[in-house]
């Protein structure tokens, strides 16, 4: 057997060629991979992967607002992102409430951007019927409170037939226009020459 011990130099020798050994194992090893790693590589699916992450999030279409006020449970402003009609505004807002009048609203209605939408209640309906009425009436002459003069505007009426029209309101006032009927002087055409401007309130 072999007893001599190793040199120095043969000691750095011997460490030298077991690196040179490694280098040359691993550098093989590698060499080996190498092409099966670029076999494998797809140049389109990397660039895919790097720019994915620079793609803008898509925002959701549409962005319609619209208000809606009323007799609906919860009133408010609504956002949309498709169209809408006035019906499905409603149904967001929760429903009708007892004292809607739907009717009065066109709830096929397609609705635009920064639309305001007010669901009217019955009472509602109810003052605007009455102001309506006002209105016209003010435009017309009270037989029970005007004046002999105020009387002789209304179409028809002459002096004679005003003043019969005072006697009359004086004994009893006129409970409605066709009261007037009732005088001497005053038939069926002459009313209705007369019925569109006079008013007993």
């Amino acid at each position: 057997m072999w007893n001599k011990p190793f040199s120095p130099r043969e000691k750095k020798l011997a460490v030298f060629l077991a690196l040179v050994l490694f280098l040359l194992a691993f550098y093989a090893k590698n060499s080996r991979q190498g092409p099966k790693d670029q076999e494998d590589f797809d140049p389109a699916q990397a660039l895919e992967m790097d720019t994915s992450q620079d793609q803008p999030i898509e925002k959701t279409a549409g962005g319609t607002y619209v208000h809606i006020t009323g007799a609906v449970k919860k009133p408010g402003l609504y956002e949309f992102s498709e169209a809408v009609r006035v019906m499905d505004v409603v149904n967001t807002a929760g429903g009708f409430t007892d004292q809607a009048d739907p009717d009065q609203l066109n709830l096929a209605a397609k609705v635009q951007d920064e639309a305001r939408i007010h669901v009217p209640s019955k009472n509602e309906k109810t003052q605007q019927a009455q102001g309506q009425s006002s209105a016209q009436n003010q435009d017309k002459i009270n037989i029970n409170t005007a004046s002999l003069e105020d009387l002789q505007k209304i179409p028809g009426v002459g002096e004679k037939t005003a003043q019969r029209i005072l006697d009359q309101r004086q004994e009893s006032p006129y409970q409605k226009i066709e009261d007037l009927k009732n005088l001497p002087g005053i038939g069926d055409k002459k009313f209705e020459e007369m019925k569109d401007y006079v008013s007993v309130f």
